[in-house]
């Protein structure tokens, strides 16, 4: 399992620190997946070089997201209030892009994130091949 979150690294596509802008801040609130697994993906995020917080609480993660001006939220969008935890979120910072996490079989769910202004949707289980990759870089440069 632990090959599933082993990050694609990449340089020609994208590199995660630019000189001439700041290292991209980024939370994961999950509440489905254990502790050891958010903490997995949040250890792939750190060695590519991103500011990463990792929290099961939706409190915390909305303190988080105003407070050390979060630039994307990868959300678990499993939970009953995935929707209005993501509209909190852009309420504490409009700036932060939300980045819907789902699994591969509920196709509805993604479809309700991107409803609720979601930038993108990811398939559980989660890791940063390429697809999400150049997701975060597309949010990275600002396109």
């Amino acid at each position: 399992m632990a090959t599933a979150f082993a990050p694609t690294t990449s340089p020609s596509v994208c590199a995660p620190q630019f000189e001439s802008s700041p290292t991209l801040k980024l939370l994961i609130l999950d509440r489905g997946w254990d502790r050891i697994v958010r903490e997995a993906c949040r250890e792939a995020a750190v060695s590519l070089g991103y500011h990463a917080t990792a929290t099961e609480s939706i409190e915390q993660a909305l303190w988080l997201t105003e407070s050390l001006s979060i630039d994307v939220v990868l959300l678990d969008f499993s939970f009953s209030s995935a929707g209005e935890v993501l509209h909190q979120l852009k309420d504490r910072r409009a700036e932060c892009e939300v980045i819907a996490v789902t699994s591969n079989d509920h196709v509805q769910l993604a479809v309700q994130a991107m409803k609720a202004g979601a930038f993108d949707c990811l398939p559980k289980p989660f890791g940063l091949q390429q697809e999400q990759y150049n997701t975060i870089c597309y949010i990275i440069h600002g396109a």
